[in-house]
């Protein structure tokens, strides 16, 4: 099923990086991948504010701060979605390189094929 190696329930992507010796240098890719989309999104939700309160019509009113709030929202959705699969990605990334750096240094094929599957 597609969501065993990611679930919830088992964690074996999680167990995986802690088994394997890079969740601490998982989780710090990650942070930088946060603080990445928290600026993206920081610089988003300014140019937009900047934006409405220049060229703020006035016959706008509540109407334009309602729509503000709900962009915001949106966007700020989108940025969490968005994190969540760097996170993901960062992991899987991380697990394949390790991987393969324990194949070329143990030179054993055989042992990398049934740890691969």
């Amino acid at each position: 099923q597609t969501q065993d190696p990611l679930g919830p329930r088992r964690r074996p992507l999680e167990f995986y990086a802690c088994a394997f010796g890079f969740w601490d240098e998982w989780h710090r890719m990650s942070g930088r991948c946060f603080t990445v989309v928290i600026a993206l999104w920081a610089c988003s939700t300014l140019s937009q504010t900047v934006m409405n309160l220049h060229f703020e019509c006035p016959q706008a009113g509540e109407a334009s701060f309602a729509a503000c709030g709900i962009s915001f929202s949106v966007i700020g959705l989108l940025c969490a979605t968005f994190y969540c699969k760097l996170h993901i990605c960062c992991g899987l990334e991380l697990a394949i390189d390790h991987y393969c750096i324990r194949v070329f240094e143990n030179q054993d094929l055989a042992n990398g094929i049934v740890e691969w599957n």
